[in-house]
């Protein structure tokens, strides 16, 4: 640090490599310990290290993350020592900030303890279909997406018609056997013809991610081979929906279900303040005092 700054530092790499030591955590001196470092008439103790480190942590990286607090502690007194000589502050209103950040964290630590203590988190399909069929709307797809089938395999294989043709028209018993045989042959095999993916990132790393437009594609393939460094590529396309088209029930499910448990979060909130406030004012524990004017101030 610069000579203009009055810093004493008095921490060293032995005490970072044996502050992690049982003996020191477990420590039930309540001294705060030796002195760390020192800003001004700020002093920063061991004591006040404890818990940086997670338990479990090796010696060389409990130093390195407490070598890192003791640096920002120290930028941040220097910045605080600057700005108190300095800045011109208004102490009421400062005063009035802390008090409304203090307030906003514990009462937003309060409702959450709340509503995860209270939230019913289990959402019946028919509430599912009943949020999805009155906010059609708001569930427009951004990107196409499809249900289909994708093989990769070595352009020079001699399987690769007929394990073409084994995907293609597959059924649930022939599983294992599309499982055996891509093993054999150095084939990868992506099964989507039952859920909803993005078309754009199902063939990412294939030829049929350059097609310059992917919309036409769509509407006028179902069957598509292609070939790239020594590789062939199978892809099926079962269904397809076009961007600016209303997404399908199933591709967002998991995102209906997170809006209806924010709402219901939501809900848990407004209702526990008015709880709270019926139950003060019942037991008189508002009371608000109403200046009277004078007929002749108004």
């Amino acid at each position: 640090m610069k000579c203009k700054y009055s810093i004493f530092i008095v921490y060293s790499l032995l005490f970072f490599f044996t502050i992690t030591s049982c003996q020191w955590w477990n420590s039930k001196n309540n001294d705060k310990g030796s002195l760390v470092a020192k800003v001004y008439d700020k002093e920063l103790y061991e004591g006040d290290l404890q818990g940086i480190a997670p338990r479990g942590s090796s010696s060389k990286d409990s130093a390195l993350l407490v070598e890192k607090y003791v640096e920002n502690w120290i930028r941040k007194q220097l910045l605080i020592y600057e700005a108190q000589a300095q800045a011109v502050i208004d102490e009421a209103e400062l005063n009035r900030k802390l008090e409304e950040y203090k307030f906003a964290l514990i009462t937003h630590e309060f409702e959450k303890q709340y509503v995860s203590k209270n939230l019913d988190t289990l959402i019946p399909e028919a509430e599912i279909k009943q949020f999805y069929d009155s906010s059609k709307a708001n569930f427009e797809l951004k990107s196409n997406i499809i249900k289909g089938i994708l093989v990769k395999l070595p352009a020079d294989s001699p399987d690769k018609d007929k394990f073409f043709t084994l995907v293609q028209n597959y059924t649930p018993t022939q599983l294992k056997e599309i499982q055996t045989t891509a093993s054999k042959i150095g084939a990868e095999v992506y099964l989507s013809d039952t859920i909803w993916v993005n078309f754009d990132e199902f063939v990412q790393g294939t030829p049929f991610n350059k097609i310059p437009n992917k919309t036409d594609f769509l509407r006028n393939n179902i069957r598509s081979e292609a070939t790239e460094n020594d590789y062939s590529y199978l892809l099926i396309i079962k269904s397809y929906k076009i961007a600016n088209d209303i997404a399908p029930l199933p591709f967002v499910r998991e995102r209906i279900k997170l809006m209806i448990l924010n709402k219901r979060k939501t809900k848990l909130v407004k209702e526990l303040e008015k709880n709270i406030l019926r139950k003060a004012e019942k037991d008189k524990k508002v009371i608000i005092h109403k200046k009277k004017y004078d007929k002749s101030n108004s």
